[in-house]
């Protein structure tokens, strides 16, 4: 059996994609739904329009998200033309997931557009609305921050209460 990678930068993620967009006349896009741990859940055509657009409903995108419980996910769609700069509908949309993802906790770790020769990675030109790091997959450093520090303050037979108090220096 074939390892899945850990998609954990725009390179690998292209890397996958790829093959759906070669040589294609018309605009796609579609959605890679990533588990926890960052590996492909789905590959999932969302839209196929014409040669310089296509129309993404944002509820597709989240519909597909929920019914394969994922937790992240990476936008990926080609300019046919050849163009790597996002158009201000790119941006837009880009905005619009991630909002509405956002509020099922469910992370956009990147929107990429793919042309024959090259890709351009909204992750890693810093314009990924909320990005705030450099990270690309922050799984692991997420669940690390996230866990309680505990304190050990435990003596034997002293009472809870007196242990809060002479920490606070008072008695």
């Amino acid at each position: 059996s074939i390892t899945q990678p850990v998609i954990n930068s725009s390179k690998i993620a292209v890397e996958v994609m790829r093959h759906h967009f070669e040589r294609l006349p018309h605009e796609e896009f579609w959605v890679m739904l990533l588990s926890q741990a960052g590996k492909v859940i789905r590959e999932v055509c969302v839209s196929r329009g014409g040669i310089s657009l296509t129309a993404v409903d944002v509820k597709l995108i989240l519909k597909s998200a929920i019914e394969n419980y994922a937790s992240a996910m990476i936008l990926f769609h080609n300019h046919p033309s050849g163009a790597l700069k996002p158009s201000p509908q790119d941006d837009a949309l880009t905005r619009k997931i991630c909002e509405a993802a956002r509020l099922l906790d469910i992370r956009v770790n990147d929107h990429i557009i793919i042309t024959d020769g090259a890709h351009y990675s909204y992750h890693d030109n810093g314009l990924m609305p909320g990005q705030i790091s450099n990270l690309y997959f922050l799984a692991k450093e997420v669940r690390a921050f996230a866990k309680p520090k505990i304190e050990h303050h435990l003596v034997a037979g002293e009472p809870l209460a007196q242990r809060k108090a002479d920490s606070h220096g008072t008695a």
